[in-house]
């Protein structure tokens, strides 16, 4: 037992996490890992992590956490799945939920679910773009539940969100598609986004509480 908690301490959790890095570049959301350690119950500890997709030859952000621990389901190791939990911070937020394998013949791929609360939205790197090319200001805190499936490769499936924002301010730029060019303040905003490889669906946005004339 002792041999085993010396040897869970000194791995070479630095190596581990430039394979991870590695591994990742060839999938079609590449990691960026600041810091990579152990953590109780035996898990993983990472700090700065960010997901990223190839845009135009240049690396952008399309998720990051500020912090995240991972823990192994160990009745599913022990039965040969592969299943684990998580909790993070992201955005000045929290995140939690899990993630496992599923290898079916004709899909297989990995499914996550995750449920988040207060993200702080005007922190998220897309939405900080629309802000810089004047289309869109959105400010406010974000919770809501997420479902989805990404398949071996890395590439996204299927995925469905939805979210709540209390309150939420919305503010379109010259740049923007809307009619508008004022402030748009919600007391509530909330709605369900439905997204697959190719597309991404608003199926429901409801505002309310806001003035609008």
């Amino acid at each position: 037992m002792a041999l085993a908690f010396f040897v869970y301490l000194m791995f070479p959790y630095d190596v581990l996490r430039q394979w991870l890095i590695a591994q990742s570049a060839q999938r079609a959301m590449p990691l960026d890992i600041a810091r990579l350690r152990p953590t109780f119950p035996p898990g993983l500890a990472f700090d700065r992590v960010r997901v990223m997709r190839e845009q135009s030859d240049v690396a952008e952000e399309v998720f990051g956490f500020q912090s995240l621990r991972v823990w192994p389901y160990w009745m599913s190791l022990l039965s040969g799945g592969r299943e684990a939990r998580f909790t993070g911070m992201s955005y000045d937020g929290r995140i939690s939920g899990d993630v496992r394998y599923v290898g079916t013949k004709d899909s297989p791929g990995w499914e996550a679910r995750a449920r988040f609360a207060n993200l702080d939205v005007a922190r998220y790197p897309l939405l900080r773009q629309m802000q810089a090319a004047d289309r869109l200001t959105v400010r406010g805190r974000l919770s809501g539940d997420v479902a989805a499936k990404i398949n071996e490769r890395g590439t996204l499936v299927q995925s469905n969100l939805s979210f709540l924002m209390r309150p939420a301010v919305l503010t379109p730029g010259e740049a923007s598609a809307l009619p508008l060019r004022r402030e748009l303040p919600c007391e509530t905003l909330q709605g369900d986004v439905a997204m697959t490889t190719l597309q991404w669906q608003i199926e429901g946005l409801t505002c309310q509480g806001a003035d609008l004339y």
